[in-house]
This record gives C-alpha cells, sequence and structure tokens, in this order.
C-alpha cells in the first residue's frame, strides 16, 4: 500500500494538552503533519528549530494558537511569530464573544481565527487554506533568485524626497532577498550623499531641474545611478576616496563614505553621473 504523500506542517499551541491531542489527531487525518507546544515559549522554539533546519520537511507551514494561555498569550505568540518569520500564516483560536479579540489578532497579522469550541469543517478549512497561501508565497520566493528590479526615479531637486527614495529602494532590495546586512545603514548612508550631492552641488538645488535615479537590484547585487542637469565638474579634482587624509577636504567626507560603503563608485567623464555597487559577494557575482 503506498503512503498518501503529506501537504504541510502546523504546529499546534494550547496549553491544554488534551485539545492539543484533539487537533493533532483531526490534522493528521487531513494528511498533515502536526508539532504541539503547551505554551508560546516552547512553540518559538519549536519555530526557530524548522527555520534552521536545512530540510524542507522539518518547516513549519501554519501556526494555530489559543489566544488565552498562562505566560504568554496568543497575540503576543503572534507578534513574535511574526519577527521570525513574517509570511507565516497565524491563525487564532478565540473563545465565543470575544469578537474584540478576533478583531485585534487580524489588526496584529493574523491570518484567521475560528472561535471555540471549534466547529470541525471550519477548522480544516482554515487550515488548509493557510497551506495554501504559505505553498504559493514559498513558490514565488523560487524564482527571486533569478528576478532582477528596475527602479527609476525623476525628482525635482528637493531633499526632502530623499528619505522616500532611499525607503522605496530599500523595500524592492528586501523583497528581492537582498540581504539586509548588505543593505544596512551604510549604503542607505551612501545612497543619501550621492542623491544630496546631485540636488545641492549639481542642480544647486534648482526645483526646475531633475535628478535621474536608476536602481538594478537583484539578490546579488544593487547598482544605483545618479544623473543631475548640472554642467557637471572636472572628475580628475575628486580626492581619493579611500584616503582618510581627505575627509576633511571640499567634497571628501561624502565621496570618502560612498566609497568605504559602496564596492564601486564610479563617475562619468562629464561629472554629472555617478554609479554606486554594492555585491553581496564582492565582484564575484554580475547581474
Amino acid at each position: 500500500m503506498v503512503q498518501a504523500q503529506t501537504h504541510g506542517k502546523v504546529l499546534v499551541v494550547d496549553d491544554d494538552e488534551l485539545i492539543c491531542q484533539l487537533l493533532s489527531d483531526l490534522l493528521s487525518r487531513q494528511n498533515l503533519t502536526v508539532v504541539e507546544a503547551l505554551n508560546g515559549y516552547e512553540a518559538l522554539e519549536l519555530l526557530s528549530e524548522s527555520k534552521s533546519s536545512k530540510s524542507s520537511d522539518d518547516s513549519i507551514d501554519v501556526v494555530l494558537t489559543d489566544v488565552n494561555m498562562p505566560g504568554m498569550n496568543g497575540i503576543v505568540l503572534m507578534e513574535e511569530i511574526k519577527k521570525i518569520s513574517p509570511q507565516l500564516p497565524v491563525i487564532v483560536m478565540t473563545g465565543w464573544g470575544s469578537e474584540d479579540i478576533a478583531v485585534k489578532s487580524l489588526q496584529g497579522g493574523a491570518f484567521n481565527f475560528c472561535r471555540k469550541p471549534f466547529n470541525v469543517n471550519e477548522i480544516v478549512k482554515i487550515v488548509k487554506k493557510g497551506l495554501e497561501i504559505k505553498k504559493s508565497y514559498d513558490k514565488h520566493r523560487e524564482i527571486l533568485p533569478f528576478l532582477v528590479a528596475d527602479l527609476s526615479f525623476d525628482i525635482p531637486s528637493d531633499v526632502n524626497y530623499i528619505r522616500s527614495v532611499i525607503q522605496h529602494i530599500y523595500q524592492v532590495a528586501n523583497q528581492l532577498g537582498f540581504p539586509e546586512e548588505e543593505f544596512s545603514m551604510r549604503v542607505k548612508l551612501a545612497i543619501d550623499e550621492a542623491l544630496g550631492n546631485a540636488i545641492k552641488h549639481g542642480n544647486k538645488n534648482d526645483r526646475n531641474k531633475k535628478v535621474k535615479i536608476h536602481a538594478q537590484i537583484s539578490p546579488r547585487k544593487l547598482q544605483v545611478t545618479f544623473t543631475d542637469e548640472g554642467r557637471g565638474f572636472d572628475v580628475s579634482s575628486l580626492p581619493d576616496p579611500k584616503d582618510p587624509d581627505n575627509l576633511n577636504k571640499e567634497g571628501g567626507r561624502g565621496v570618502l563614505l560612498m566609497g568605504y560603503y559602496m564596492d564601486e563608485l564610479s563617475y562619468n567623464d562629464k561629472g554629472n553621473e555617478v554609479v554606486l555597487t554594492k555585491y553581496v559577494t564582492k565582484k564575484k557575482t554580475e547581474i
């Protein structure tokens, strides 16, 4: 007899051992793998173990948790889960007459909720829907290593736009899987310096002149080009970006920061365009 294939892994969290066992039996009959936790701390430990495992079979796909538990309630547990796995569907179980708690759970990021005592068909349906969402997200992530995103901005020369530009670039980089530690505050500061220079020194804060920004982003490389409408400058007059002695020279601080925080820094011949490049593994992988 051929054993049916497992379709997902569910973490059930409830301080009542009997309810844990009941839900485990119910979901196991749906051809799901179930792990149990009797409190929030145990649940977070199991989730951390599944995240660190290299086997996809150990990955938890859905969390089903009670709200009223001693030590760490289900709302707090959900908040902690979202810090570890933002895309993991969390279903909360509430008592009848606890609509306000259900609403609070949904506002806090819960995928769905069900009431206790629960309806068997309802809870199976909700869990399976959560599994579909999680599998769809995992499938989407498979293509990320091969995806390259292009962002283009054409902004007036106003420093008030700098923060928004940086945030948009950061969000896309994060969605594509460009490592958080590689982007960091240093890359943000380098972009801030380059864009600030284009606005203040290139376009002389003239709002009638634009700065064009083109960002090319992949999980392996981030490259941002800034082009202003100014007259440019003699690029050969720039201080060496790797020489700390040039820190206090005119234009030296910004160039020094960009040179140290990015893997590559280059200007066009006219001096009105600068390209910043950051590699996840320096210079070993090209877009």
